[in-house]
C-alpha cells in the first residue's frame, strides 16, 4: 500500500514538474502585442537595474548600427517595464525615471525607423514625447512637415513602372564595396556617363563643348570660395570630422567640407571638390550622424562623378556657348556684387561660432542663400537623372557602410518642409520632387526588404 502511494506520489510530482516546464516555455517564447512583440515572463523577477541595463544594451547596439539586435532589445527592455511596474504602456510617463525612459524610447524610435517601419517609430516616437523628450518633439515637429511620411505609400501602376524604370537606368549593381574609397572608385568605374566624359578630358585635343564646359567650371573657382569664406563657416569640429570619417576615411576625395549658419536647410557641393551643409539642416536632422551621412554621400555623388561638368557639357553641347556664358558671367557679376554688399555688413567678425549667430545670422544667412540661389551660375544645377543616380548612390553607400539605406529616406523626410508638393514623376520633369524620390527608394527598400506578413 506503501509502494503504491509513492509510486502515485512520484508521478504526480513529475507531471506537476512537466507542467510547469511547459508552461514556462510558453511564457518565454512570447505574445504579440500591438506593434510590439515581447517574451512574456514574470518581469517582476528583473530588477530595475537589470531591466536598465537592458535597455542601455539597446542603445549601445543602436548606436553600433546593429539594428536588429537592438530591435529585440528595446521590446524586451519596454515589455519588462510595463511588467514589472503593472502599467499600461501609455503610463510610462508617470513614472520616477522617466526621463530615462524617454530618452531610450526616441533611439527606439529611430531604431525602428531605421528598420523600415515608419508606423512603429512614429508610435515610440509620441511615447517619448509623452515622456517629456524635447529631442522627440523637434523629430516629430519635423516629420509631421513632410506630406510624403504620412501619404499612403501604395503606388499606381504608372509611377510604379516610371520608379523602376530610373532603378534599372541609375541604380549601382556591383557588390559589397571593402572601404568608402572602394565604393567611391567602383561608382564611377561602372558609371557610363562619366567614362565618356573621361574619355572626352583625355583627349589630346579637347572638343568644344568639353573645353568650354571645363573652362566655364574652373573660371568660377576663385569667386565661389571668396564668396563662401564671406558666410563665416563654423571652426571644423567633431562633427565634420566624424561625416569625413565615414564618408572617404583618411582619403583626400574632397578637399572641404563645412557647416555655415543658415535658418535655410541646404546642402551642395562644388565642382572643386567642397560639401556645404547649412546649421539649419544640421538641426533638421537632430544632429545625428546617420542622417546626415545620406546627404553628404548625395553630395558627394554630385561632386565625384562630375555631374555639373557633365551637365554644363551637354548643355553646351546643344545650344550656343555665347548664350550660356553670357549668363555665367551676369550671374557671377551679380552674385558677385551683392555678396560685396552683404559682407561689409559684418561688423567685422572674422569667424563664426553659435554665441554670436543670433547677432549677426540674418546677413550670414542672406549671403548663403544667395549663394545657394546662384548655383546655376556655378554649375551646381543637375538633372533629372543626375538628381536620382545621386540618391541610389547615396542609399546604397548608406547599405555598404552598414547604417542602412532607410536612414537616408528619414533623413529625406526631415528636411522635406514642402507640405502641398505634389510628386511629379514624369520622365519629361525638370527636377524630380522630394515625394517622387522618397517613394522611389520606399519602394526600392520594399523589394529588397518584402515585409514576412505579406
Amino acid at each position: 500500500m506503501i509502494d503504491k502511494l509513492l509510486k502515485y506520489i512520484f508521478a504526480k510530482a513529475r507531471y506537476l514538474i512537466c507542467t510547469i516546464g511547459i508552461l514556462y516555455s510558453i511564457c518565454s517564447f512570447g505574445f504579440e502585442s500591438s506593434n510590439y512583440s515581447f517574451k512574456s515572463i514574470d518581469c517582476k523577477l528583473y530588477t530595475k537595474s537589470r531591466i536598465d541595463s537592458l535597455g542601455n544594451e539597446a542603445v549601445h547596439m543602436f548606436n553600433e548600427h546593429n539594428y536588429l539586435a537592438a530591435d529585440t532589445l528595446f521590446r524586451k527592455y519596454l515589455h519588462y517595464i510595463v511588467q514589472s511596474e503593472d502599467i499600461v504602456i501609455d503610463d510610462l510617463n508617470k513614472l520616477g525615471n522617466k526621463d530615462d525612459i524617454g530618452n531610450k524610447l526616441y533611439s527606439y524610435a529611430f531604431n525602428s525607423f531605421f528598420l523600415g517601419k515608419e508606423e512603429e517609430g512614429i508610435e515610440t516616437l509620441l511615447l517619448s514625447c509623452k515622456c517629456g523628450n524635447n529631442q522627440a518633439y523637434a523629430a516629430y515637429s519635423n516629420l509631421s512637415k513632410s506630406i510624403a511620411f504620412f501619404a499612403n505609400n501604395k503606388l499606381n501602376y504608372r509611377t510604379k513602372k516610371i520608379i523602376n524604370q530610373d532603378i534599372r537606368e541609375h541604380d549601382i549593381f556591383f557588390s559589397k564595396a571593402d572601404s568608402p574609397s572602394d565604393f567611391w572608385n567602383k561608382l564611377v568605374a561602372t558609371n557610363s556617363v562619366y567614362q565618356e566624359c573621361e574619355r572626352e578630358l583625355n583627349r589630346k585635343r579637347l572638343r568644344g563643348p568639353i573645353r568650354n564646359a571645363l573652362y566655364s567650371t574652373k573660371v568660377s573657382e576663385a569667386s565661389m570660395k571668396q564668396r563662401l569664406e564671406d558666410c563665416n563657416p563654423y571652426i571644423r569640429g567633431e562633427l565634420e570630422d566624424s561625416l569625413s570619417t565615414y564618408l572617404y576615411n583618411s582619403t583626400n576625395l574632397i578637399r572641404d567640407l563645412r557647416i555655415y549658419p543658415s535658418s535655410y536647410a541646404n546642402a551642395f557641393a562644388t565642382p572643386y571638390g567642397d560639401i556645404y551643409l547649412t546649421s539649419s539642416l544640421i538641426d533638421r536632422c537632430l544632429g545625428y550622424t546617420q542622417l546626415l551621412i545620406g546627404i553628404c554621400a548625395h553630395e558627394m555623388t554630385h561632386y565625384i562623378c562630375k555631374h555639373s561638368l557633365i551637365e554644363l557639357w551637354q548643355t553646351y553641347k546643344k545650344e550656343k556657348s555665347n548664350r550660356i556664358w553670357g549668363g555665367i558671367v551676369a550671374g557671377l557679376y551679380m552674385t558677385g556684387m551683392a555678396a560685396a554688399n552683404i559682407a561689409n555688413t559684418c561688423n567685422g567678425y572674422s569667424s563664426y561660432n553659435q554665441s554670436n549667430y543670433y547677432d549677426y545670422g540674418k546677413t550670414g544667412n542672406q549671403l548663403f542663400t544667395l549663394i545657394a540661389g546662384a548655383s546655376p551660375y556655378y554649375q551646381f544645377k543637375y538633372s533629372r537623372s543626375q538628381e536620382i543616380e545621386a540618391d541610389l548612390a547615396a542609399y546604397r553607400f548608406c547599405e555598404a557602410i552598414g547604417i542602412g539605406g532607410y536612414s537616408y529616406i528619414i533623413a529625406l523626410h526631415l528636411i522635406n518642409t514642402n507640405t502641398t508638393e505634389k510628386m511629379k514623376a514624369a520622365k519629361d520633369s525638370t527636377h524630380p520632387s522630394m515625394s517622387y524620390r522618397i517613394a522611389l527608394l520606399r519602394h526600392l527598400y520594399n523589394i529588397e526588404h518584402p515585409d514576412p506578413e505579406e
